[in-house]
């Protein structure tokens, strides 16, 4: 059997290990990843190219992670800081947040969020796509057929035996009549088939994209086929870690916006200006919003 590793990591002041179990939950990709007792989450992923499996849940203050094939500390220490999102600075969007009309209400219930991150920019771009215009159920189950067509075995841990998300080249590969076999209208297989065609042709390059002015990566993800505005401002959120992404045309964001302002046309630039105040935090400001919207569901 492998080496397995453990390594713990501090968890900051304001963070709720708890809610962000509640929000990966129903948007886990079954045979991916999984939260387990509601106390602690399970994945696969490949680092460095070698696949491994992660489980990490929190122990006296600190998350502790265990994982396959003796992954060294320091890069599990980043991974698990990248997956929550643990260096956003919660404190300074709350206080931004404290003095914006909008934002005040929802973000005292809310504070303690952060905007988790797919470690693969490329799974998230793809599992953005796949969500487009369906629930977050349907997203996850649609997601969980496209690796049970293509994905790979991961390592086993603690009585898991995960799969691996699929490759840029597998989806490539496979073409979109067979990526419609899954269940996508066809319009959807063509658009999962060009963020792989994409990726693979040096388009969509993921390792630079988040290094990238936020603009020049949005213009990069609209000019392949199926991502739309809104698509390329939730792959900023939660695949490149643009804190300050944010969906301007968003349902739940206009209408948190509209409430406010009842009086104003809520036009593409004044939206644009309305969130401009919540920046460089406007991806968390957009995370709380959906959560108040929603209840806190997820």
């Amino acid at each position: 059997m492998p080496a397995l590793s453990h390594v713990n990591v501090l968890a900051p002041r304001l963070f709720d290990f708890d809610w962000c179990l509640r929000f990966l939950e129903p948007r886990c990709v079954p045979g991916v990843e999984a939260v387990v007792g509601g106390v602690a989450y399970v994945r696969s992923l490949r680092l460095d190219g070698v696949a491994c499996t992660l489980k990490v849940e929190r122990r006296a203050g600190a998350l502790h992670v265990l994982a396959t094939r003796g992954v060294p500390a320091p890069v599990l220490r980043r991974l698990v800081r990248l997956l929550f999102d643990l260096d956003a600075d919660v404190a300074a969007f709350r206080r931004m947040a404290s003095r914006d009309h909008v934002l005040r209400r929802r973000v005292a219930r809310w504070h303690d969020v952060r905007v988790p991150q797919f470690a693969d920019p490329f799974e998230g771009a793809i599992r953005a796509v796949l969500g487009q215009q369906i629930s977050v159920r349907g997203a996850s189950t649609t997601a969980g057929r496209l690796v049970g067509l293509l994905g790979e075995r991961a390592p086993g841990l603690d009585g898991h035996a995960p799969s691996l998300f699929p490759t840029p080249a597998a989806i490539a590969g496979a073409g979109p009549e067979r990526l419609a076999g899954i269940g996508l209208t066809r319009a959807r297989a063509r658009a999962v088939h060009a963020v792989a065609e994409a990726t693979l042709d040096g388009r969509l390059p993921w390792n630079e994209l988040p290094s990238r002015p936020s603009a020049d990566a949005h213009r990069a993800l609209v000019a392949v086929t199926g991502i739309g505005p809104w698509t390329a401002s939730y792959i900023q959120m939660r695949a490149l870690g643009d804190r300050d992404a944010c969906p301007l045309g968003d349902l739940g964001l206009l209408k948190a916006l509209r409430a406010a302002h009842p009086r104003t046309t809520l036009t593409p630039a004044r939206v644009a200006h309305l969130t401009a105040r919540w920046s460089p935090w406007r991806a968390y400001g957009t995370l709380c919003l959906w959560m108040a919207g929603n209840g806190g569901r997820d």
